[in-house]
């Protein structure tokens, strides 16, 4: 394949990968809820696409959006696998941690703690449910 030909295909490739506030993993087949984060939410606990793990929870299983309707918080695999390719997301908050829907602890008493993603640095943290985090919905691609 020529260089220019190569290069057409990858701008045509992202063009179709990123659509409608959601981005296209064809690697892992994953789809990505891609959508500005606003002050308001910044500000707010519980607000949109900020808040506890319960909210992130409801949050995900009531979002519509490029005409899907099946999200879901994604497991800390999906969105460690997410923060490796966050250069391909438009609408990245680096300034705080992702909530996932993994436990980290299965004990009564460390609260049943969630594993978390700074996307400022790729750490992992840990969590209860009561704090309020970001949240990235994910979806599995069909297609």
């Amino acid at each position: 394949m020529r260089k220019i030909d190569t290069l057409i295909f990858l701008v045509v490739w992202q063009i179709l990968s990123y659509n409608n506030n959601i981005w296209k993993d064809t690697y892992t087949k994953l789809i990505w809820q891609d959508e500005k984060y606003t002050i308001d939410e910044i500000k707010a606990s519980n607000f949109n696409k900020i808040g506890n793990l319960n909210h992130a929870k409801k949050y995900c299983k009531n979002l519509h959006i490029g005409n899907y309707s099946d999200w879901y918080l994604p497991r800390i695999e999906q969105l460690e696998k997410l923060y490796f390719k966050k250069t391909h997301l438009k609408n990245v908050d680096y300034s705080f941690e992702y909530w996932s829907s993994s436990k980290a602890t299965n004990d009564d008493e460390n609260y049943n703690r969630f594993w978390t993603i700074d996307f400022s640095n790729g750490f992992m943290g840990n969590y209860t449910g009561k704090h309020s985090l970001l949240i990235r919905c994910v979806r599995d691609d069909d297609e």
